[in-house]
């Protein structure tokens, strides 16, 4: 081919050279996306489709820096036309699938991936983000099957040798986890103690946990023995249910709660629920949530209303999570204000009063250290007002394990 195109150059010299300039300013686009410099690439493949706007290879870089930076329906706009029947490729239907798993919609992902292996059915980038897409859908023996498939083109597929060990981690059914948490105050108490261990066992019908917290405070050991129970009514919708007691006095007599989820799509999750706590008198505490994913980040935004004989009180919580390697790996930032009835560590007998303040901010980590085993960390620091106009720090430090089998 190397004659004719030689030719095709000697008489077309104009079109040579416009051909050969926009190779080279995609090359310098692409070393800038990858660089991180993303915007100077897009400025880069915008001029660039203004003089090629057929330039599919442009198209699709464009789109996947849309992706990457979050921007999900922007990436859309650009690689949707190219996934069509009439001008389908391959490689932007394997960037739109990716959108598509990214902003959690795995149902659409699986119809890309469909269509695209329909055309190519062993196309190995296709296989794998099936995959992907079928264990998000919770259908894990079609999840399987088809990394299996593609482990068979391939047994050397990286990718899909990361994602087997991923299903065998979370085919695990069972879960056992301790923490051991210190609390030391600046002011008017000793240290506390609290060890909290816990059983989860995923049944078909959602999540059920067995959990023990046993605490020295106030130079008095006591324990607090609770289950939840995580049952899911349809794709869209599941419950949180909790029952628990204990005859400590720093522990509620009886606590329970129960809240409704909705998935609503585009990686958005609300939730409305309430919690009862009792000790010398019993509290009732309404709480709401909103959560979403956003790439590999996970954001949720939490109040807390306790109605009184005469305020009503109030917390506000936000957490920030971000996902960095393996399935349950992540950074965690806490911020909130006021006192939270899901903290056990913490002295709920206060919740009641709306006039007494708390701040509160809290990181966490956690890393897989071995296959099936998960290291948390966790400090934090609270601010409590503990009697009128009467505050000390709370400081937090944390250590557990997290075992699946």
């Amino acid at each position: 081919m190397a004659a004719p195109t030689l030719f095709l150059g000697l008489l077309h010299p104009a079109a040579a050279q416009t051909s050969q300039n926009t190779e080279t300013t995609f090359q310098e686009a692409r070393t800038l996306a990858f660089a991180g410099n993303r915007q100077q690439a897009k400025t880069v493949l915008r001029q660039l489709l203004r003089q090629s706007p057929n330039y599919q290879d442009a198209q699709i870089l464009l789109g996947r820096i849309h992706a990457w930076n979050g921007h999900y329906d922007s990436a859309r706009l650009v690689l949707t036309p190219l996934t069509s029947p009439e001008s389908f490729h391959l490689e932007a239907t394997s960037a739109l699938t990716d959108v598509e798993l990214w902003d959690h919609h795995p149902e659409k992902a699986l119809q890309l991936t469909d269509f695209g292996l329909a055309r190519d059915p062993k196309n190995q980038d296709l296989l794998y983000r099936r995959a992907k897409a079928l264990q998000m859908l919770s259908r894990q023996p079609e999840a399987d099957a088809t990394l299996q498939n593609l482990l068979t083109l391939n047994p050397g597929h990286e990718q899909g040798l990361a994602l087997a060990e991923i299903f065998k981690e979370e085919s695990a059914k069972n879960s056992v986890y301790a923490l051991y948490e210190l609390d030391a105050f600046s002011k008017a108490l000793d240290s506390w103690h609290t060890l909290s261990l816990a059983y989860t066992r995923r049944l078909k019908q959602g999540n059920l946990i067995g959990r023990a917290y046993v605490a020295n405070r106030f130079e008095k050991t006591g324990t607090l023995v609770e289950a939840d129970f995580y049952p899911k009514l349809n794709d869209n919708y599941y419950l949180y249910l909790n029952a628990g007691g204990s005859t400590a006095s720093f522990f509620p007599k009886f606590r329970s709660g129960i809240s409704l989820f909705r998935n609503m799509g585009h990686g958005f999750e609300l939730e409305a629920g309430l919690r009862y706590l009792r000790y010398a008198e019993n509290t009732v505490i309404y709480t709401a949530s909103v959560s979403k994913y956003w790439g590999k980040f996970w954001f949720s935004f939490r109040p807390y209303f306790s109605p009184g004989q005469e305020e009503i009180a109030q917390s506000y919580f936000l957490t920030l999570r971000y996902y960095y390697g393996a399935t349950d790996e992540f950074l965690g930032l806490t911020l909130g204000s006021g006192f939270s009835p899901d903290d056990r560590n913490k002295d709920l007998s206060l919740l009641p009063s709306a006039t007494l303040q708390s701040s509160k901010i809290r990181l966490d980590v956690q890393k897989k250290i071995a296959p099936l085993l998960l290291l948390t960390g966790r400090l934090g620091l609270d601010y409590q007002e503990y009697s009128p106009s009467a505050y000390r720090n709370n400081y937090t430090v944390g250590l557990g394990l997290d075992r699946r089998f």
